[in-house]
């Protein structure tokens, strides 16, 4: 709710001021799904920078004002317009829905698997290597967004499907997984994702970082072919925090059922 009041906040700028571009600063922690949220809820031309330090102020050679000057350099640039919502940080622009934090304590702490950066910031300018290639918006207002509860449970060895009967009882919307490799569970999932799938919508992701989902490679029971089969949504190449976030604002928007498959089946647009 916190990132739909700041969507909104964001339009209303836009519309009442002549503003450039937004820089948002915050915690480095759930950057990488602020980003994204704000990139499906705003769409736009208007460029929106996040950012954030790995090193306080009280630590040797602290990261912020490098980082906020970056972030500004970016949301500035004639060329960032149409790239959407974006991260800069350790002076690399990355697109929202491939950014990914993968240092815990590193100042190089975002990088983007399945990508590269699309840009640097050098000598005081942001240059920009390529267009981004965007996740498709979910509503045209933001303000209608009430995002909707939605799970993320992650498949690792040994762990059964015990708790997908926790989500169908605990007032979810809908749910993502996290499965292994290309979009692989246990048989002892199929079932009860199954059923689940059947009053809720169910994003399939996997918990590696780079690449996507497959379609039709393997065929085993609770291979990606016969899950997406029994009725569950490929998040393609978007990551599992990432699909709960798009599932989450677009059932919040008022989209269902087959709106919400073709929401993931158009996936990424060129700008």
């Amino acid at each position: 709710s916190d990132l739909v009041e700041l969507a909104k906040r964001i339009r209303t700028l836009e519309s009442e001021k002549e503003i450039t571009g937004v820089v948002v600063v915050q915690g480095t922690d759930t950057i990488e799904e602020t980003v994204f949220a704000l990139d499906i809820l705003l769409g736009g031309k208007l460029p929106v920078v996040v950012t954030g330090a790995m090193r306080h102020a009280g630590q040797v050679s602290s990261d912020g004002a490098a980082n906020l000057a970056g972030a500004l350099y970016t949301a500035s640039a004639p060329e960032a317009r149409g790239q959407g919502a974006v991260v800069c940080f350790n002076d690399e622009i990355h697109a929202a829905w491939c950014v990914h934090k993968s240092a815990a304590t590193n100042p190089a702490a975002f990088s983007s698997p399945a990508s590269g950066p699309i840009g640097h910031v050098i000598e005081g300018r942001a240059r920009f290597l390529c267009r981004a290639k965007r996740w498709q918006p979910v509503c045209e207002d933001p303000s209608v967004v009430v995002p909707a509860r939605v799970a993320l449970l992650t498949a690792c060895l040994g762990e059964g499907p015990e708790l997908i009967e926790a989500v169908a009882e605990g007032g979810y919307e809908g749910l993502a997984v996290a499965a292994t490799g290309a979009g692989h569970l246990h048989h002892s999932w199929v079932t009860p994702l199954e059923r689940l799938s059947a009053v809720m919508p169910v994003v399939l992701a996997t918990r590696v970082s780079c690449g996507p989902v497959l379609s039709k490679t393997y065929g085993f029971a609770g291979s990606e072919s016969d899950l997406l089969r029994r009725g569950l949504v490929s998040a393609g190449f978007l990551g599992a925090p990432k699909a709960r976030i798009a599932l989450s604002m677009a059932l919040g928007a008022g989209v269902e059922n087959e709106g919400v498959r073709h929401l993931f089946e158009r996936g990424l647009e060129e700008p």
